[in-house]
């Protein structure tokens, strides 16, 4: 199916006695896409997620799913919740059976699935997450960036088209980073449009093929994710602070190596080994 999978047009969303949060935004998700909200604290990022996922209603503007306007019905929101799935910030809020596959067979359960059909997709979703071997754990039992992988394997065991994630990397580790990474590769791979909220922009450097800034509530610039996350003064602006593999890579650019931006993104990467293996050592 041609066209974009969700959409917003002229949205506006404000909560009850408080200034507007959004306001007039346009906003997509196609297929396969690998996009990064970025913005600072207040600027309508986790509010968006809640929308796309129609958890909140705007007060203006609409969304779209496949072409055509969601509704808010019981009967509406079935086909919207198999198409969009989100994974909140804190995975102890989707957490909540006694096991990890318990919970992941949750959604597929609440379709109406038989037996068969809820196994196959709770253990195809474990194994795209790494996290198979955790199957019969409790979810108390986990760590940070496990509990994280099992919330999006809950997700991904509703075969959406489009999955959210709000601060995908929050309090997350660098080896639990790097796996989560590994993890939202395969699901771009298997063409499943990937949407984060994101204060991480040195995630969104090495994840994100696109990039979206809002600021007080509207989008301030939207497009290819090291182009803008090159401009520094751009992300100024929006009081971000530009990512330190950016910034290495525009220094290499201002010199005579002639570095481009793929191999200042290697080099990032081994500075990175060797300073993790002098800390090791020491």
């Amino acid at each position: 199916m041609s066209g974009p999978i969700l959409e917003t047009t002229a949205l506006c969303f404000a909560y009850p006695q408080s200034a507007s949060v959004l306001t007039d935004l346009d906003f997509e998700v196609s297929r396969g896409e690998k996009t990064a909200i970025v913005g600072r604290n207040g600027a309508g990022k986790t509010t968006l997620l809640h929308l796309l996922m129609g958890l909140e209603r705007p007060q203006r503007g609409q969304i779209l799913l496949h072409g055509q306007p969601a509704g808010y019905t019981r009967k509406q929101l079935l086909p919207w919740r198999q198409t969009v799935a989100m994974v909140f910030q804190d995975p102890d809020d989707q957490l909540f059976a006694p096991t990890i596959e318990q919970d992941v067979s949750f959604g597929p359960v609440n379709l109406g699935l038989d037996a068969g059909q809820v196994d196959e997709r709770v253990t195809a979703a474990l194994q795209a997450m790494d996290i198979e071997a955790l199957r019969h754990r409790a979810p108390m039992q986990l760590s940070g960036g496990e509990k994280k992988r099992a919330a999006i394997a809950g997700a991904l065991a509703m075969h959406p088209e489009v999955l959210l994630l709000d601060e995908p990397t929050g309090a997350l580790d660098p080896e639990a980073q790097a796996q989560l990474l590994t993890s939202l590769e395969k699901l771009h791979r298997a063409g499943v449009a990937v949407v984060a909220s994101t204060h991480d922009l040195d995630f969104a450097w090495q994840w994100a093929t696109r990039i979206v800034i809002l600021d007080q509530g509207k989008v301030t610039a939207a497009g290819d994710a090291r182009q803008l996350l090159l401009d520094r003064s751009l992300l100024e602006a929006a009081g971000l602070r530009q990512p330190l593999r950016a910034q290495l890579a525009a220094l290499l650019q201002r010199t005579d190596w002639r570095v481009s931006v793929a191999d200042a993104q290697e080099l990032c990467a081994q500075l990175q080994q060797w300073a993790c293996a002098g800390s090791d050592k020491s």
